[in-house]
């Protein structure tokens, strides 16, 4: 119940004068440790304690956050509470972060962890910003700069900022007790950290907003946790989460980005599929992937036929994916098979591919093949399709017809199916001896357009042409697509008579709900 200014008057008067020299002493000394030491009277909001509730249960974190979200103060926070080795908000369990000093494999260390960011500037900016304001005073015996981009405390326990631009080497260290992240590293130096800290049983956090996302791997591993990561958790935070910022703030944010293209990402913290990723308006997930129809229904034997695509390489991942397809009247693919191996001699490929091909009980109609240039297979002091062709199958070499390579005729084409729901996926339809974690799928999500670097590039025209990583399965839809006819041309043919083209199955049978028609 709040009190009058009248009522408070009266209260105060009735206090006796050393009673209220007391409470001013305190409340000074309460205002003076807000200022020393800020982490005492930290209070997280719903979303910041939801991110601390599923932190204490996994090893792997990421709190996704708009603009003004608080998702930095938070990182900051935690790591706070690393260096001084308790939560001294109250907050969290004391018993998530290790002595400052202690015992480890028959000898003493200190809590060690890294900051990534960005870059070393930009790190130092936000450890003075958000990271000391939050510690005692004289706690910090050693601040972060350029030339020495480390933090220590008197406690032993220190901080190293580390650059995304470094070298992946530069990332090794010994063991870790904990790396924040602030915005998504490279998945490459996200990895070596991570082998990092399971040495210590330690833990991993990231503050990022998804605009900067330059690759799909943490809306696939992480949101969509593809492999099925029980130690990974997330939390997405909207601008409206944070309860200390300013309704006016949180106005501007809102005018600045409402009807934009980075709307989602910067004032609710949500991926947008990845901004740049070329086939996110075509590609659904709900509706491209589905379950798996039985191959060996009459109708399908009848009505389709098996085709493959291979994109071979030296050193990449070899990849080859199996489809069954439709060319007339109505022409669909089906998705039914891929196989990528890396590190692997092309013949042990090669046995992959036969035995899947005699699994499925199909003889394929077309092979279409993808091989880097002579150049690079002579790298490897052979021809991939030549020793391809040594394994035999059906009394014949295993060979196939080159893939026209037209890279934005690919991405029309595919994108034509896509769009008419005329491409579809199985479900699980990886095999056994795949060796590699990306798939099909991921490739689809991560295909991105390439993009200008340096100072200016907002100013130049946006660059038509993709890049080159991740792509071998994406591509190889693509030189399926070429392959195929063109369904605008099909769909608009007149001398397709006595076919309804707004039908919703032209045949009876089980598996029409897969657009069999």
């Amino acid at each position: 119940m709040s009190m009058t200014p009248a009522a408070i008057e009266n209260f105060l008067r009735s206090i006796p004068k050393e009673n209220v020299l007391e409470l001013e002493r305190q409340l000074m000394s309460l205002e003076d440790s807000r200022e020393k030491y800020a982490l005492i009277h930290y209070r997280p909001h719903a979303k910041q304690a939801i991110f601390d509730k599923l932190f204490q249960s996994h090893i792997e974190t990421f709190m996704f956050g708009g603009n003004g979200s608080g998702k930095t103060i938070h990182g900051a926070k935690t790591t706070a509470c690393y260096l001084l080795g308790e939560d001294p908000s109250g907050t969290t369990s004391n018993d998530l972060y290790p002595k400052p000093e202690r015992m480890h494999t028959g000898r003493k260390i200190f809590t060690q962890g890294y900051f990534g960011c960005t870059r070393i500037d930009k790190g130092i900016k936000i450890i003075k910003q958000d990271l000391i304001p939050l510690l005692p005073e004289g706690f910090i015996t050693k601040k972060p700069s350029i030339n020495d981009p480390t933090l220590e405390t008197k406690l032993g326990t220190g901080l190293t900022i580390m650059s995304y631009k470094a070298d992946d080497e530069q990332w090794q260290s010994d063991s870790l007790d904990f790396v924040w992240f602030d915005e998504q590293p490279p998945y490459a130096k996200y990895k070596e950290a991570l082998s990092r800290i399971l040495r210590r049983k330690g833990r991993v956090w990231c503050t990022m907003t998804p605009i900067y996302a330059k690759s799909a791997w943490t809306y696939w591993e992480i949101v969509r946790n593809k492999r099925g990561n029980p130690n990974c958790s997330y939390v997405t935070v909207d601008i409206m989460d944070n309860d200390y910022l300013d309704d006016e703030i949180k106005q501007n944010y809102i005018t600045s980005y409402k009807g934009t293209k980075e709307e989602q990402a910067r004032l609710h913290g949500k991926h947008t599929l990845m901004m740049g990723v070329i086939h996110a308006d075509q590609w659904k997930p709900d509706k491209h992937v589905i379950e798996p129809f039985e191959l060996n229904d009459p109708i399908v034997r009848e009505e389709f036929e098996l085709v493959r695509v291979m994109d071979l390489h030296p050193r990449n991942p070899n990849v080859c994916q199996w489809f069954l397809v439709r060319r007339a009247p109505k022409p669909v693919i089906y998705q039914i098979k891929e196989l990528s191996m890396k590190g692997v001699h092309i013949k042990l490929f090669g046995e992959n591919v036969k035995r899947i091909t005699e699994e499925i009980g199909m003889i394929p109609k077309v092979t279409i093949i993808d091989t880097p240039d002579a150049r690079d297979e002579n790298q490897l002091g052979t021809s991939l399709r030549m020793e391809l062709a040594k394994i035999k199958e059906n009394g014949k070499s295993m060979s196939g017809i080159p893939a026209n390579r037209s890279i934005m005729s690919g991405i029309m084409r595919f994108g034509e199916y896509l769009e008419q729901d005329r491409f579809m996926i199985f479900k699980d339809s990886v095999d056994k001896a795949s060796n590699v974690e990306e798939d099909t799928v991921f490739s689809i999500e991560s295909y991105r357009w390439d993009e200008w670097k340096g100072s200016n590039a907002d100013e130049k025209e946006p660059k038509e042409k993709p890049i080159g990583e991740d792509d071998h399965w994406v591509r190889n839809c693509h030189y399926l697509c070429l392959w195929m006819p063109a369904l605008k041309e099909d769909l608009d043919n007149n001398t397709l008579k006595g076919v309804d083209n707004n039908a919703v199955c032209r045949y009876d049978s089980p598996i029409r709900n897969y657009q069999m028609c």
